[in-house]
């Protein structure tokens, strides 16, 4: 008898977790899956106020811990209301509901509300970046990071201005170089390492063999000239590899890349010729 009944029990409990442990569904009565309040938001219909809630009481009140904040936040970012983000108790969640709000409304001035500093400073740099704005990147504090953000605004709107902001010479130079189609910015950076760099970079948008011949660090010319005879479906090119154990996989790139553009040609109806550039 007492085993039927142990039986009996661990059927019930295993009936028991399997109802637990259904699929989330929007008319569950209970927030779960990726809903924002009680069958509401996410995958499912809005949330709406009424009965007197705040938009960011409804269904969160329920919660506790991480998942509270987590519904207050997305509560938050919903309305865009800046000023929800004060109830998420989490530093973190607190921070992110901010970032996301000021993303969301281009608005700097949420940015300052973020008491994680490095937070603080994507959330400029992400503003800044999407409305191409190089005047946001001076509200960054740390050098570096406000020189990532210019870097990359200069790059993108090819701008020798905000290319020129930049304070760390390596950086602006390489992103003068860059823009310009110009290895002689390149000349201006001090540290050996850092102008080769610059030539490296300068070759992927200016393939020319005479970039790579001036670079000095021994070893770092031949990745170089491997991008530039790929590019210039030039095998001759290989032959200024310093590292003669590279000229086949030099010259097997070169015959790829042949291969694809009279693939590429064919497509087009034409033929192509002459495919092979003087060095």
């Amino acid at each position: 008898m007492q085993s039927k009944t142990l039986v009996v029990s661990m059927v019930l409990s295993v009936l028991l977790l399997s109802g637990c442990t259904k699929e989330p569904a929007c008319d569950d009565g209970v927030m779960n899956g990726l809903e924002s309040g009680v069958d509401c938001g996410g995958p499912c219909a809005p949330c709406t106020t009424g009965g007197g809630q705040t938009a960011t009481g409804i269904g969160c009140d329920m919660l506790k811990g991480d998942e509270k904040d987590m519904c207050l936040r997305g509560k938050a970012v919903e309305s865009t209301d800046a000023s929800a983000c004060s109830e998420i108790v989490g530093a973190y969640w607190r921070d992110l509901c901010y970032r996301n709000i000021a993303s969301e409304l281009n608005d700097t001035s949420i940015c300052s509300d973020i008491g994680e500093p490095s937070m603080g400073v994507e959330c400029l740099k992400e503003i800044a970046i999407k409305l191409e704005d190089a005047g946001v990147c001076d509200e960054i504090g740390d050098v570096n990071q406000r020189d990532t953000c210019l870097y990359r605004i200069g790059f993108d709107l090819r701008s020798n201005e905000t290319c020129s902001k930049i304070t760390v010479d390596t950086s602006k130079y390489r992103c003068l170089a860059l823009i310009n189609k110009d290895e002689s910015y390149c000349d201006s950076i001090a540290a050996d390492k850092g102008r080769d760099w610059c030539y490296n970079r300068v070759a992927t948008v200016k393939p020319e063999p005479h970039i790579c011949d001036a670079i000095t660090v021994e070893g770092t010319a031949d990745e170089c000239y491997l991008l530039v005879a790929e590019k210039k479906i030039n095998e001759t090119i290989c032959g200024k590899l310093d590292n003669r154990s590279r000229l086949g996989e030099c010259r097997s790139n070169v015959e790829e890349a042949r291969r694809k553009m009279t693939e590429f040609a064919g497509k087009l109806g034409g033929e192509v010729g002459g495919m092979v550039e003087p060095a």
